[in-house]
């Protein structure tokens, strides 16, 4: 009985460690007819620098002739490598393993998310051949990717949705964020065409460099970039990974977060500025208003800017309009001139109306100067705009207008207008304040909201970003789950239930009655 027990054990050693061995080949490539005595290869993209490639040899070193690497990527020249064979070998004896490091070319570099077809060719000392024929696709290999999101018929998006590697911690996006992420992106790019007729064509790429970053720096202060196990480093610069995404098409978004909160914002300042900066080339449109309008298209709220102009205000402290005019060069004032550039923006729109002030970024791009711009459009010179706005600022309605988005649900009206107007109502405060009627258009009043927190309202057109039933969804996204899956971990599992089948069946068999 004993004896029986311990074959039962070995055998399902025997078939675990099988297993294992299967599991551990099975990201091997597949034979070859013409493999001969070429045992396996691999290669590794160390983005944005080079890529690794390396072959066993089933010879030892002294029976090797010759060894050659073609490499063939999409839409770009043939590189044949004849290799050294003294520079190249990595691991010796009754085996031959070498290892070859190709630096992409900077003047013509491979094109993302496209594949690069490579052949290992060998001659032996006896005058017998091997060659294989591979291909892998050319990308950062440290994340997995989300590609050509179709976010409207002029946006696409592609972004990093979960690290290959366990060492980062990560979770790949929900649908219902992605749904949210692509529905404000949607709303900005159709707000953005009504107003300017039209707008470029983005093919947008996001890079978190908090967790991604381009460059690395070893312990020598190099900036270099790494293999997946560190062991190989290659020199790197951010213009190479520029060059490699403007040769495959992509408008690079650059942000230090992976929350998609901060992704919305960035592409949608990416976005806005792209939009409206050859517009206002050759002309001084102060740095305060390019930067309030960016800030407010943006979908998300800016209740958080309120409280340091509204101190600022209090102890008379607001930035002068000259210093206002280009970006602050420390980090002083750098808080209080994001928030006073939106609020000096959104004080435009509570005195001529949203649309008027989208008429004025458009002016600003046509007119002598943005001074004329500003008093045609508020028929009084800018060098009143800052004491009305100091004065505006201690108005309900500037509590208001902080929490403001042109995304908002129009609010019910018996007579809709086609342009917001505004009703000037007596107070007893030097300034007026404003009351303003919805459009037609989805351009939205000042709605006090109930809380920091957007609300979402379905509306007949445009669509909202409110979570609906599945299969409802306006924009079709690419399911997740085959993205994620983790194909190792299931096969483990079949795995382990054919191997506890096998031990059961071997066990009946062997402690069955015999009659």
């Amino acid at each position: 009985m004993k004896r029986k027990l311990i074959l039962v054990i070995l055998f399902a050693a025997l078939f675990c460690g099988q297993a294992s061995f299967g599991q551990a080949q099975s990201t091997n490539p597949t034979p070859q007819a013409e493999q001969s005595f070429i045992q396996q290869w691999s290669q590794e993209v160390i983005f944005p620098s080079a890529v690794r490639f390396t072959i066993t040899l089933a010879l030892p070193l002294e029976q090797v002739s010759t060894v050659s690497l073609i490499i063939k990527p999409a839409s770009r020249p043939t590189v044949n490598v004849p290799l050294n064979l003294e520079s190249t070998v990595v691991v010796g004896g009754e085996i031959t393993g070498l290892a070859y490091i190709w630096q992409l070319p900077l003047e013509n570099p491979p094109l993302l998310f496209k594949d690069i077809v490579f052949d290992w060719q060998v001659t032996s000392q006896t005058g017998d051949t091997a060659k294989i024929e591979d291909h892998f696709t050319f990308t950062d290999q440290r994340v997995n990717w989300l590609q050509d999101l179709p976010i409207s018929s002029t946006v696409k998006l592609t972004l990093p949705n979960d690290m290959t590697s366990k060492k980062i911690p990560s979770t790949p996006y929900s649908h219902t964020g992605l749904d949210d992420l692509a529905a404000n992106i949607k709303h900005v790019a159709a707000l953005l065409s009504t107003n300017l007729g039209s707008t470029p064509n983005f093919n947008l790429l996001v890079y978190d460099t908090s967790k991604l970053p381009i460059c690395t720096t070893n312990t020598k202060g190099e900036s270099v970039a790494t293999s997946s196990d560190g062991s190989i480093q290659i020199p790197c610069a951010t213009t190479s990974a520029d060059q490699i995404f403007a040769a495959s098409g992509y408008n690079t978004v650059i942000v230090k977060s992976s929350s998609l909160t901060d992704v919305e914002t960035a592409i949608s300042d990416y976005m806005v500025t792209q939009s409206y900066t050859p517009r206002w080339s050759g002309k001084s449109v102060p740095q305060w208003f390019q930067t309030g309008l960016t800030d407010f298209y943006s979908p998300s709220l800016k209740v958080e800017m309120g409280p340091p102009v509204l101190s600022a205000a209090r102890s008379n402290n607001l930035l002068p309009l000259d210093v206002m005019a280009q970006s602050p060069t420390t980090d002083a004032n750098s808080e209080l001139w994001r928030a006073q550039s939106y609020g000096l923006v959104v004080y435009i729109a509570s005195q001529i109306g949203v649309d008027g002030l989208f008429n004025l970024a458009n002016d600003a791009g046509t007119s002598a100067s943005f001074d004329e711009a500003y008093q045609t459009a508020l028929g009084k010179p800018i060098s009143t705009l800052l004491d009305n706005f100091q004065r505006w600022l201690f108005t309900s309605s500037a509590l208001d207008a902080f929490t403001f988005t042109p995304y908002q649900a129009a609010t019910a009206s018996p007579t809709p207008s086609r342009t917001l107007t505004l009703t000037n109502t007596p107070t007893t405060t030097p300034t007026a304040t404003f009351t303003l009627t919805p459009t037609v258009t989805g351009v939205l009043s000042l709605t006090p909201l109930p809380s920091r927190t957007p609300t979402r309202t379905p509306t007949a057109a445009p669509p909202t970003n409110t979570p609906r039933a599945a299969g409802s969804l306006n924009t079709p996204l690419p399911p997740l789950e085959k993205i994620a899956t983790n194909s190792n971990l299931n096969l483990g599992i079949v795995i382990l239930l054919v191997g506890i089948i096998i031990v059961a069946a071997a066990a009946f068999i062997l402690f069955r009655p015999r009659r």
